[in-house]
């Protein structure tokens, strides 16, 4: 979670004085919509690991998330826009792309079923990670990280690969919650 954390702070510091390094590797950019998503996600899974379990800043933090996402994509359809539009130091393909937006619900949804009992009951909790697990590594597969790879498809051309690292360790903390915590006792866990 440290990781990944430390990650969007570096990203951000890279916008905030315009450390090209720092925002984009190899040529796509982690925006800052997306880097202050993962923050979230990173903070809500780590609110789903406390003893006893943070659950409503678990909830908050990924519905958080989730509406960032579903802002950026509302505004790109409708005004090709989206919340990082007004940035001065980015470039013209720089955006949240659509697969950033899919693995942000998958794992926004993961962290609301970590989080109550009942969905865990239903182990949506196991098959949201394993989903994003699959998911993430099929970008590592299919991607170059490079905007406007042929080879990419098109809802992943525009990750970056900062994106993409994080995602893939968010992904590995949900899939060991997601073992770990039903094992818990029932009394451990805050409904």
């Amino acid at each position: 979670m440290a990781f990944g954390l430390a990650v969007v702070a570096f990203n951000l510091l890279g916008w905030s004085f315009d450390l090209q390094p720092l925002v984009r590797f190899p040529d796509a950019a982690m925006v800052p919509s997306t880097a202050i998503s993962l923050a979230l996600l990173f903070i809500g899974s780590a609110a789903v690991f406390a003893l006893p379990p943070k659950t409503k800043t678990a909830r908050i933090c990924s519905l958080t998330a989730a509406v960032i996402a579903i802002v950026n994509i509302g505004l790109r359809l409708t005004a090709d826009l989206d919340l990082d539009y007004l940035i001065p130091n980015r470039t013209a393909g720089d955006r949240m792309s659509g697969g950033t937006i899919l693995c942000i619900m998958v794992s926004a949804a993961t962290i609301l079923a970590l989080s109550s009992e009942k969905l865990r009951n239903f182990e949506f909790h196991l098959s949201g990670a394993i989903a994003g697990l699959q998911l993430i590594i099929a970008v590592f597969f299919l991607c170059r990280f490079v905007p406007g790879t042929p080879q990419a498809p098109l809802i992943f051309e525009a990750m970056s690969l900062y994106t993409a690292v994080c995602f893939l360790v968010l992904f590995i903390i949900l899939f060991v919650a997601a073992v770990i915590l039903p094992l818990l006792q029932p009394e451990d866990i805050d409904a």
